[in-house]
């Protein structure tokens, strides 16, 4: 009784361990990091009990085994995997090699040209700087 309570409580306490540390790494750099490293930990510790009490309560359930195969459906599922593969290699002749392409890839011939747009000034504000380069305007005073 005391190992099983144990494992539930260690199973508690890792995950709230993990979760804390995750609070603490996405707020680490606000004020209120280590709130948020106390709600992740308080929320990982309730899953971590919860997730703890469900392995306990499943652990002494019997687990339903495959049906097993007999000798003669174990040899003859190996026979038409054997054979599917070997139609297969048969389908395709010649090497992987022989079917790689060597040349370079063509790409536009699979994809269409696309229409040319004329951009008007004021559709794109733009700016010039003293070097008569031109850069988008941001929000933020570039």
């Amino acid at each position: 009784m005391l190992r099983s309570a144990l494992a539930i409580a260690f199973s508690g306490a890792s995950l709230a361990c993990g979760m804390a540390g995750v609070g603490l790494a996405l707020y680490g750099n606000g004020l209120n990091a280590w709130a948020a490293a106390q709600l992740f930990g308080a929320i990982g510790l309730v899953a971590g009990l919860a997730c703890g009490c469900l392995h306990a309560v499943l652990a002494g359930k019997p687990v339903a085994e495959p049906e097993r195969l007999s000798q003669e459906a174990l040899a003859q599922l190996v026979r038409t995997t054997l054979a599917a593969a070997k139609a297969d290699r048969q389908a395709r002749p010649g090497s992987a090699a022989d079917r790689r392409p060597t040349g370079p890839r063509d790409d536009t011939a699979l994809v269409p040209a696309a229409p040319k747009t004329v951009v008007t000034p004021a559709a794109a504000p733009a700016t010039a700087d003293a070097s008569g380069r031109q850069f988008a305007s941001s929000a933020f005073g570039a």
